[in-house]
Formats: C-alpha cells, sequence, structure tokens
C-alpha cells in the first residue's frame, strides 16, 4: 500500500507498506484449479534433506515425493531404540478463496493425502526412551509453485512437504515389531460468515503385521505423520496432517497378552494471512485400528494372526463430470399443471435445460441406475421408499449431485419438506425444511453467500418459500429476500453434493422471468455443469 510519495533532487520516493489482498481488491475469487504452474519442482531450488532418500518432485510426479525413515536414539539404561522405514507422500490439495465488502471472507480448503509406509520399531535391550515429533527433512520439499490473478494483482502460491517422525519406548528386553501398508485421508475446512465447518472426511487404511519379538511385558510405537501446507506469497497457509505408525503393546497380564495398533489422525488447518484469516487447528477424523493380536494369555509366540479391516474407502466417482438431470416427481407435493392456468411450468423445466445445455428428465420412477445423471432433483416429493433413500445415497457417495427442493408450509407441502427434511437428516446431512411463509410473490434476493456453488451470481428470483435451517457441516448458499432466514443451503456428502432449497420457482420454469432477468440461470449452471 503507498503511504506516501515526495519530490527530492528531482526524483519521485514512494513510501510503501504490507497491505491485505482483500485491502488492495476489495471483492476477489481465488481457485489453486486455475492457477498456473510457473516453477515445477525440478526447477526450482529444492533444499537437500538430510536423509539419502529425500527428492524432489518431478514433472511426473507432482504432488509426491518419497523418503527413507532413520531415526536412532539412546534409552536409559543404554539401550538402543530405532524406527526404521519408508514412506512415500502424495498430496492432492484444492483451495478456493472468496471475498467481498458485503459478505467478508469465504474459504474452502479439500486435501487428499495417499501414504505408502513400511514402518518397524526396535529397541536392543531394556530401557526406557522416547523422542518428540521431528521433521526428517533438513527443509520441507517444495512440490511446486503456482501463479493466479486476482484483477490484474498475482496471487502466489507454493506447495510444501513434510514428514514427521516421532516414537517411544519401554521395555524390560529387546523387542520389535513393524507394519507395512497404505494409508488415504481425505476431508478440509469451509469458512464463511465467521463459521467454520468440516468437509466430510473419508479414509482408507490397509495395514499388515512384520513381527513381533517379544518374551515380556513392553511397549513400542513409531508415528510418521505426513504434513502438506500451501504458502501463499511464501509467508503461510492452510496446513493438512495425516498421521499413522504403529504401538504395540505386551503384558503377560492381559488376555491377549499382545496387541499391535494404527492409529490415524487427520487434522487441519485453514490460514490466509493475506486476507487475516486464520482457523485453530480441528480434528477431521481419528481412530485406531487393531492389526494383529496374540492368540491368548501369555505364552509361547506363534506368528501373528492380522484382525481383518474393513477398509473405509474413498468412494469411486462414477457419476459424469457434466449431464442430464433427472427430476424426480413421483408424489410431489406440486400441483397437476392442467388443474390451473396458475400452476403451468411448475413441473416443467425447459429454462433449466437451457441454462445447463443438458437434457432435464422429469420422471416419476428412479431408473435402474441413476449414475448417468450429474443431478438428481427430488421434486417437493412426499414419500420415498427405503429402496429409493438407498440408491440415492449410494448415488451421491459415488459423487452425484442430489437437489431436494421443498415449498412454502401448510398441507402437501409441509408432507414434502418434513419427507425430504427426513432424507437429509439420514445421510448426516444439516439441512432441514422449516415450514414458513416467507417471501410471499414474486421476490428477489440479493443475499447471496460467497462459495463456489454461487460463483457469479448475484440475485436470485424466487416466490412463497420457506426457510432452510443450516447446521453441521452444512453452509448457506442465498438468504431469503425478507432477510428471514436461510433460501438455499449444501453440504459436501462423500465424493457429492446436496443441495436443499426452500422454493421450487427458483428452478421451474413457473419462475417469474428469474432465469433472464436474476442469476438463477447461473446457479443451475454451477449447480449441474
Amino acid at each position: 500500500m503507498v503511504d506516501g510519495v515526495t519530490h527530492k533532487a528531482g526524483e519521485t520516493v514512494v513510501e510503501t507498506s504490507p497491505t491485505t489482498l482483500e485491502a488492495a481488491v476489495p471483492e476477489g475469487s481465488f481457485e489453486l484449479a486455475n492457477a498456473t504452474r510457473v516453477v515445477n519442482a525440478r526447477e526450482a531450488s529444492v533444499r537437500k534433506s538430510s536423509s539419502p532418500g529425500a527428492r524432489a518432485a518431478s514433472d511426473d510426479d507432482s504432488g509426491a515425493f518419497s523418503e527413507d525413515l532413520a531415526k536412532a536414539i539412546t534409552c536409559e539404561g543404554g539401550a538402543q531404540f530405532s524406527a526404521t522405514g519408508t514412506v512415500g507422500l502424495s498430496a492432492t490439495p484444492k483451495l478456493s478463496i472468496s471475498w467481498s465488502l458485503f459478505h467478508g471472507v469465504s474459504a474452502s480448503f479439500i486435501e487428499t493425502v495417499t501414504a505408502n509406509a513400511s514402518l518397524s520399531g526396535e529397541v536392543s535391550a531394556a530401557g526406557d526412551c522416547t523422542f518428540s515429533k521431528t521433521g526428517l527433512l533438513a527443509h520441507p520439499a517444495d512440490l511446486g509453485t503456482f501463479v493466479g490473478d486476482v484483477f490484474g494483482i498475482p496471487v502466489v502460491v507454493s506447495l510444501q512437504g513434510q514428514i514427521y517422525l516421532d516414537g517411544k519406548a519401554e521395555a524390560q528386553g529387546s523387542v520389535s515389531a513393524g507394519i507395512s501398508g497404505q494409508v488415504s485421508a481425505s476431508g478440509g475446512i469451509a469458512y464463511s460468515h465467521g463459521k467454520i465447518s468440516l468437509i466430510s472426511p473419508t479414509t482408507s487404511l490397509h495395514y499388515g503385521p512384520t513381527g513381533p519379538t517379544v518374551q515380556a511385558s513392553a511397549s513400542i510405537g513409531a508415528h510418521v505423520t505426513p504434513e502438506l501446507q500451501v504458502l501463499l506469497y511464501g509467508v503461510g497457509g492452510p496446513v493438512f496432517d495425516a498421521t499413522t505408525g504403529l504401538d504395540f503393546n505386551a503384558n503377560v497380564q492381559n488376555s491377549p497378552w499382545w496387541t499391535l495398533t494404527a492409529p490415524l489422525d487427520v487434522t487441519a488447518s485453514l490460514q490466509a494471512p493475506i486476507l487475516n484469516l486464520s482457523t485453530p487447528e480441528l480434528t477431521l477424523y481419528s481412530h485406531t485400528f487393531t492389526i494383529a493380536q496374540a492368540s491368548g494369555p501369555f505364552g509361547p509366540l506363534t506368528p501373528p494372526t492380522p484382525t481383518p479391516i474393513p477398509p473405509v474407502e474413498t468412494p469411486v466417482t462414477t457419476t459424469p463430470a457434466s449431464g442430464p438431470t433427472l427430476i424426480y416427481e413421483r408424489q410431489t407435493a406440486l400441483p397437476p399443471e392442467e388443474e390451473s392456468f396458475e400452476f403451468i411450468g411448475d413441473l416443467s423445466f425447459n429454462e433449466w435445460a437451457e441454462a445447463t445445455g443438458q437434457p432435464a428428465e422429469v420422471d416419476e420412477t428412479l431408473p435402474a441406475s441413476i449414475t448417468p445423471y450429474k443431478c438428481v432433483m427430488l421434486l417437493a416429493n412426499q414419500s420415498l421408499e427405503a429402496t429409493q433413500e438407498a440408491e440415492l445415497a449410494a448415488y451421491l457417495h459415488q459423487g452425484g449431485t442430489i437437489l431436494a427442493v421443498g415449498e412454502h408450509g401448510g398441507g402437501a407441502y409441509e408432507t414434502a419438506n418434513e419427507t425430504l427434511s427426513r432424507f437429509a437428516s439420514s445421510l448426516g446431512v444439516g439441512l432441514n425444511i422449516r415450514d414458513g411463509d416467507d417471501d410471499y410473490g414474486p421476490n428477489v434476493t440479493y443475499d447471496i453467500y460467497p462459495t463456489p456453488l454461487t460463483e457469479n451470481v448475484f440475485s436470485l428470483g424466487d416466490n412463497w418459500v420457506s426457510v432452510v435451517e443450516v447446521s453441521g457441516s452444512a453452509e448457506p448458499l442465498a438468504g431469503t429476500a425478507d432477510g428471514e432466514g436461510i433460501l438455499i443451503g449444501a453440504q459436501t456428502v462423500g465424493s457429492g453434493t446436496f443441495i436443499m432449497s426452500g422454493d421450487s420457482n427458483l428452478f421451474t420454469d413457473q419462475n417469474y422471468g428469474a432465469y433472464q432477468e436474476d442469476d438463477n440461470g447461473q446457479l443451475v449452471r454451477n449447480i449441474c455443469p
């Protein structure tokens, strides 16, 4: 920021001081996905690790690196504790930030980390020892540098990776144990209107035992934490940690007398110093998995029997990146079109199809497979069967988009609102339609929340609505014109998106010109490209 300009001896002196991007550009947005990679990791100045196994990412494996694990310390009593192995890290970040004078800062950070690791711990003799979380790379590995543009101002983002190791041991004699396998974790944080919400995490862990050897009570543990940090202008940014490892415990008084477990703890924080945004570190996921255990009380050591771990897999996205919309109208509370001229257009979606450039198919049945559809709209349905809810839930977790459309309160509309709210609750979605009579008659709302789903949306036309209550990980998209509550909300579920609206006129052909005069068409393009 320019603080002053002086002229001396024929020269112009400009005095400046650092400022935030928000102060420089009052309104704007930034998407990491739209930024251009300007320096790849091979060309960047990569600082070598103290361990010979470290390497920088290359063009072929952007966002990935591997590292040899080797840490040895001397314990009380002269015993030696060592943790060894390898870890390979692949990271895929998603970062979105927007800000405006009226709505403040909104941001979301999502990260997917996959780590292949083998890890073992060993104590050579009786002793107690521990070492705290220590970075294995002398300097974080450079994973890429990207530049985006906000109204002519460059936004520089760099990705850095680090691997941390910690360990502990208490043993009455020599002991060793190990595991090898793969772990993946995905999740993130969203921030809007001063509130923080978690983006539903998904995890997967596959580990098998290698060992152990022990003849008495003992415990050893070693944990690795791959960490990814997104630096904005090199000074700070979002951080994502996924900690896993091994914990071996043997006690001759217990049955089973030894167990081998692996923790999985996922944390994240959302930082954007250029916008004065900072959240605390939040836990997205925390669980301890049993990998193997003794067959019973203390006795001769037998080969470990692995305990099957049902993997909590990240769903494979099978829905298309773009495609048609299915409008499911069975037992809809909206009146038949032939009942009155007033309702013509309530059950048709030609303007939706024109806005998205994809067909909008209105049907009273769900087909055998709904995965070919980019979006499925539940149109004020008064009931949903259990099999239909299961099919819809699976579609959502596979990457689909479900738009649950309710209406103003009273009669059949109330039944439909209850049905859609109950279905949302069964999915763990924090959205609920509260029957009401807001925005009576054709209205225009300018209360738009800055999110990826409302990009380039500044006004929406509606007519006689119920408000949507938002809680948990859900986020609002737009408020009512009368300022009494939320009109539309959304929440990520698995790989998909669940959206709830308190009005049907936002989307149907009975929209009083909102597709042409307002940004209803832009909204449906964002929802269902």
